[in-house]
C-alpha cells in the first residue's frame, strides 16, 4: 500500500461565516466525542483502555479535541474572547481518511469558519 499524502491540521471554530455563535453550546465536545474511536493503531495495542498520554482523556481521540481559540476578529488572548473550537489533526487522515473528510464536510455543511494550524508536530 502506498503511504497517504499528509494533510494539514485545522480548527473548526464555533462561529458561522455570518459571525453567529454555533449551537448547541457543547457542540465541540459532542463532535469530538463521536470521533473518539480514531486513535493511533500502534498506541491502541499498547494502551488499549488507558489514555494515550499524560493529561489526555480517553473520552476523545488525540486527533480530534475540543479546545478554545482566540476570536479570529479580535485576535485577543483574553479568555473572555475565546471561541469554542475543535482541533482536527492532520494525522487523522493517515488513520482514517473518511473521518478527516467528515470533519471538513461538517464545517462546510454548517458554514463554520476553519483555520489552519501551523505546527502540531504532525
Amino acid at each position: 500500500m502506498f503511504p497517504l499524502e499528509s494533510k494539514p491540521s485545522f480548527h473548526i471554530l464555533g462561529l458561522t461565516q455570518r459571525g453567529r455563535v454555533f449551537r448547541p453550546s457543547d457542540w465541540a465536545e459532542r463532535l469530538a466525542g463521536i470521533m473518539a474511536q480514531f486513535r493511533d493503531p500502534d498506541q491502541a495495542k499498547t494502551h488499549s483502555s488507558a489514555a494515550s498520554g499524560p493529561g489526555q482523556s480517553s473520552a476523545y481521540s488525540p486527533f480530534v479535541l475540543p479546545v478554545f481559540v482566540a476570536h479570529p476578529d479580535r485576535g485577543s488572548t483574553d479568555s473572555r474572547d475565546a471561541v469554542r473550537a475543535v482541533l482536527v489533526s492532520g494525522r487523522l487522515f493517515e488513520i482514517e481518511p473518511l473521518a478527516y473528510e467528515f470533519m471538513q464536510q461538517f464545517a462546510i455543511d454548517n458554514e463554520l469558519i476553519t483555520q489552519g494550524v501551523d505546527d502540531l508536530g504532525d
